[in-house]
């Protein structure tokens, strides 16, 4: 590389060599003052849990009252009744004893797990109403308030067969037992027979298994329809075995 007086001159001015003695005093006391600097240990703000967070929201509370609601299986309107409450607390502990004692399903706590399907209810059912002894073998390991035990002992005279619902009245469901003509007056617990059957022409076959309960006659909830549309001479003799009982005071209310 060729350098020239004038570039030799530029390289040596006052000014730059100034400037580099500048750098070279920032650097030297720059490092003569360096200090240790502690910082903080940075905490970290404790996040809120669920119920908490929950507490901190506003709450309104508002009532909607559903005027007609309706089962979203048969589209029967449904109606608050203790009676429902009272049976389904009888019924389904009944129901997971026997399950339990004689395994008929495979899951011991199969009653206790919420969702049920009827037709494993059903089952466990039929087995019972066939053996009702279990059921007072169910009793001697109960602590039930006395009125419990006796709607108990009763469901040993259940009547398990195949009936003709020949009309719906306003006390209940005519039900004539195909075994012996017996004529039963048979009731709900939520709904009628009459709206869960609304769709169901009359009469019509079902198996069912009637049981006393308190003053009346119900069903253990568990039937079965037959898909049968009867002619004109079956529905007139569905008719007389009702009127001749009616005649005669023979439709049972209880069993």
């Amino acid at each position: 590389m060729v350098c020239t007086d004038r570039s030799a001159a530029a390289q040596q001015t006052p000014q730059q060599i100034r400037w580099f003695s500048m750098f070279g005093e920032e650097e030297k006391t720059s490092s003569q003052k360096k200090e240790n600097i502690t910082v903080p240990e940075h905490k970290r703000k404790k996040k809120r849990t669920h119920d908490e967070w929950m507490s901190s929201l506003p709450v309104k509370e508002e009532h909607h009252e559903i005027k007609h609601p309706v089962c979203e299986i048969c589209s029967a309107e449904m109606v608050e009744s203790g009676d429902e409450k009272a049976y389904d607390e009888l019924f389904f502990p009944l129901l997971d004893y026997v399950n339990r004692e004689y395994h008929i399903l495979p899951e011991e706590d199969y009653f206790g797990q919420g969702m049920i399907d009827p037709q494993d209810a059903a089952e466990v059912a039929h087995f019972l109403w066939e053996r009702t002894w279990i059921i007072d073998d169910y009793l001697e390991r109960s602590d039930l308030p006395e009125e419990h035990m006796e709607i108990l002992k009763s469901w040993k005279g259940c009547i398990t067969g195949r009936f003709i619902i020949e009309r719906h009245l306003k006390k209940g469901s005519v039900f004539i037992s195909i075994d012996d003509n017996s004529v039963f007056l048979v009731n709900g617990i939520v709904s009628s027979w009459e709206e869960m059957l609304r769709n169901t022409p009359m009469p019509t076959l079902l198996d069912a298994t009637l049981l006393p309960f308190k003053n009346a006659i119900i069903s253990d909830g568990l039937v079965s329809v037959m898909p049968i549309i009867f002619g004109p001479n079956s529905k007139a003799d569905f008719k007389e075995i009702y009127m001749d009982a009616k005649r005669n005071g023979e439709i049972k209310a209880r069993i």
